[in-house]
């Protein structure tokens, strides 16, 4: 249940997923925000900074 509510998390965080990347930080893509920009209210930057640091 666990695992499934964090895939949750990414899918509203990053967009859809691929059932291929099931780890939450693939090593293509380094937990960087600044990196990806992502259209999303500047509410919304704080949460996901902590959920990408845990």
């Amino acid at each position: 249940m666990y695992h499934y509510s964090r895939h949750v998390a990414l899918n509203i965080i990053f967009g859809p997923i691929p059932t291929s990347l099931k780890k939450p930080f693939p090593d293509s893509r380094p937990p960087s925000p600044a990196e990806h920009p992502l259209p999303k209210p500047s509410g919304t930057t704080r949460p996901a900074q902590s959920f990408r640091t845990r």
